[in-house]
């Protein structure tokens, strides 16, 4: 039978690796993209043309609501929910001096409530069906105070995520939920190329390998792992 996954942010530079990754192992994948945004839909539509295990959702998942209300429409439509992948996000520059309370709430909004909303709708869903994955994105501020200096808000929020994992690992351990942190230093994209040109992108981490990472954390042959942190880091 084939595996079932939902996957945020999935028209973005990370995204559309994670998709890719799972649909070359099979998965019937879920992806969703940004409400309002059509050319999110095309895109994805354009590189994995003809893939019938594809299902583009554009949905908003800042509001709990619609990400309870969908999570439930998969379950039915496909019988389960194997894996929930959240990669919405969004980055910040600033130090302690600098960070104030509307840096504090962006960070919050777009880093911890979308990956709250998508992993608690997702483990309600699992703990029904006696098992799941789910796969978080935190950074390495949350986890080197060195590495936070200079993006304090952007650090906080995914030091969040980090908790967040950790409380579903608690929660989760009698009903086969599994929550892992993936924790990557500066992706490889086409935006991150543009935003700082004169970096060596050769030390960089690749979203294709960061894409085999969440994939393999999905793996139920992975139950030997608890509380599984993937840091992935590339040439630092």
């Amino acid at each position: 039978m084939s595996k079932t996954v939902i996957i945020s942010g999935a028209a973005g530079g990370l995204g559309r690796a994670v998709v890719e990754s799972f649909l070359k192992a099979d998965y019937q994948v879920v992806a969703l993209t940004q409400l309002g945004l059509p050319d999110q839909v095309k895109f994805l539509e354009e590189r994995f043309k003809d893939n019938g295990k594809l299902e583009i959702v554009p949905m908003d998942v800042t509001r709990e609501e619609e990400v309870g209300r969908n999570m439930e429409v998969w379950e039915k439509k496909y019988g389960h929910v194997d894996a929930v992948v959240s990669l919405v996000g969004g980055f910040m520059m600033g130090d302690l001096e600098a960070t104030d309370e509307a840096s504090i709430d962006k960070m919050v909004f777009l880093n911890f409530k979308t990956a709250f909303h998508l992993a608690k709708q997702g483990y309600s869903v699992m703990k029904r069906n006696k098992g799941g994955r789910i796969v978080l994105v935190s950074a390495r501020g949350a986890f080197d105070i060195n590495a936070a200096h200079g993006s304090v808000a952007y650090s906080i929020s995914k030091g969040m995520v980090k908790h967040l994992a950790e409380i579903i690992n608690e929660s989760g351990r009698k009903h086969n939920v599994r929550c892992s942190t993936v924790v990557p230093n500066i992706i490889d994209t086409p935006l991150n190329r543009k935003a700082m040109p004169d970096a060596d992108f050769d030390k960089w981490v690749k979203a294709e390998q960061i894409g085999e990472v969440i994939r393999f954390a999905c793996d139920q042959e992975n139950d030997f792992l608890a509380e599984p942190v993937y840091k992935v880091y590339g040439e630092y």
